[in-house]
């Protein structure tokens, strides 16, 4: 990420080997400008204190979306991204971490999914978008609605914290009750905003669960109100949205709850 200078390559929404342009994820407006840096969560999960790192400036963005895909989701999904974020960055600043209920009046809500899901796109290797075609058409076709069943997105209010771009990854629920549920995502993480992709990962719990957007017509304004986590990015785990505060706390001992 982050290297300069003319590059050719598949762009990630429309396939095709093309000279490609520097694209934000997310948009550079939604205040993803500034210095940054990129390191390893391996790493960081090991506690390497000195990990090598790349500082970078600019925001997040990298070589990965053709000239007429890259000017497409800037002119028609992007500048939504843009009105959502600077109307919850004010409310941000004086709301505690936990489950909030957002309403907002008079947005374009399928605007705001699609210019979301481009971000996640453009960050994912070239390949996803091969095994993945019905979810690209629904990002790259603007009148497209609905989104596939198979997917699903969710929503963090993001309050602080790094920026997190994961990759595809799996996760197991190894708990008692779960039966060893397995899920299948990617995320982007940049305050003031978390994004999970699933793919044939239905969760029992839908905080947070955004895909009806994909339900309204393009530019349609609707007044929306729903249920999601507001946290943090202290954590270097994708979809760990605790406090560095709740990081630190001590886990409850179990031996001694059961007096053993």
């Amino acid at each position: 990420m982050g290297t300069f200078g003319p590059r050719w390559g598949r762009c990630r929404l429309c396939g095709e080997e093309r000279e490609l342009t520097l694209a934000h994820m997310p948009p550079k407006r939604a205040n993803n400008i500034g210095r940054y840096t990129v390191g390893s969560i391996i790493a960081q999960l090991r506690g390497v204190e000195r990990q090598p790192m790349a500082f970078l400036q600019g925001g997040i963005r990298d070589y990965r979306l053709s000239g007429p895909c890259n000017s497409f989701c800037g002119r028609a999904y992007d500048p939504e991204y843009i009105a959502w974020a600077w109307a919850v960055i004010p409310y941000l600043e004086h709301e505690r971490p936990g489950v909030r209920e957002v309403s907002l009046c008079c947005r374009r809500p399928l605007n705001f999914l699609k210019s979301a899901l481009a971000a996640l796109l453009t960050s994912l290797p070239a390949g996803f978008g091969d095994a993945n075609p019905e979810l690209v058409s629904f990002v790259r076709h603007r009148d497209t609605v609905h989104l596939p069943p198979e997917y699903d997105v969710y929503l963090t209010l993001v309050r602080s914290g790094r920026s997190r771009l994961s990759g595809l990854f799996g996760s197991a629920d190894l708990t008692f009750f779960s039966r060893g549920k397995f899920e299948i995502a990617c995320e982007l993480a940049h305050p003031p905003f978390g994004f999970m992709l699933t793919l044939n990962s239905p969760r029992d719990n839908a905080t947070g669960r955004i895909s009806h957007l994909g339900d309204y017509l393009y530019n349609q304004r609707a007044n929306i109100r729903f249920s999601c986590v507001l946290g943090e990015t202290a954590s270097p785990t994708p979809g760990d949205y605790r406090t560095d505060e709740e990081i630190r706390r001590p886990r409850p001992d179990r031996n001694a709850a059961r007096g053993g």
